[in-house]
């Protein structure tokens, strides 16, 4: 075998190596990836587990239609 058709085999197996390690490495980061979505999901389905047995309320935080109604009430009267 000549030199450079030796020395082409030996890149060509550098760029394979290289490749795979790559691949290695993407695939160890979508499984973190994945790992995390697992968690998220998990973490909404308990959410709305505790939603559905009436143990937490989504909307506690949000302005009742009476403080709403104050806020609108005051912006009116700026305008008139």
């Amino acid at each position: 075998m000549s030199s450079s058709a030796k020395t082409r085999k030996e890149a060509k197996q550098i760029a394979v190596a290289d490749s795979i390690s790559a691949t290695k490495d993407k695939v160890e980061e979508l499984r973190g990836v994945v790992e995390n979505q697992r968690a998220r999901k998990d973490e909404y389905a308990a959410i709305i587990s505790q939603q559905a047995d009436g143990k937490i309320y989504p909307y506690k935080s949000l302005p009742t239609f009476h403080a709403f109604d104050k806020v609108v009430h005051a912006s009116c009267r700026v305008f008139l």
